[in-house]
């Protein structure tokens, strides 16, 4: 027997309307934003090597030395084919040298 349609269900019932498991965000593997470090921007395709991390984003340096600066978004990033979330450094034990 097939599922019955819900008459009463307008065109934003689906994801929207999902239980809340449904919706959670998908979680990414978190990797530390150093420089150096090759990566692209999914949404834009834009390839390269990390600069530096700058406020909210980071830095990119393309093929051609086109900087472009990128905000840290959740699975933004892909690092050796994997979506990613990069997360700042952390911070060196005993702060700077004087």
């Amino acid at each position: 027997m097939s599922a019955r349609r819900n008459t009463m269900a307008g065109i934003l019932s689906g994801p929207i309307d999902a239980s809340p498991e449904d919706r959670l965000a998908k979680v990414y593997p978190t990797v530390p934003a150093s420089a150096g470090l090759a990566l692209s921007h999914r949404a834009s395709g834009f390839s390269g090597t990390l600069v530096r991390v700058e406020g909210g984003g980071v830095e990119i340096r393309g093929r051609t030395g086109l900087d472009r600066v990128f905000r840290l978004a959740p699975g933004a990033f892909t690092v050796e084919g994997k979506a990613v979330s990069l997360v700042r450094p952390a911070p060196l034990a005993g702060g700077r040298a004087k």
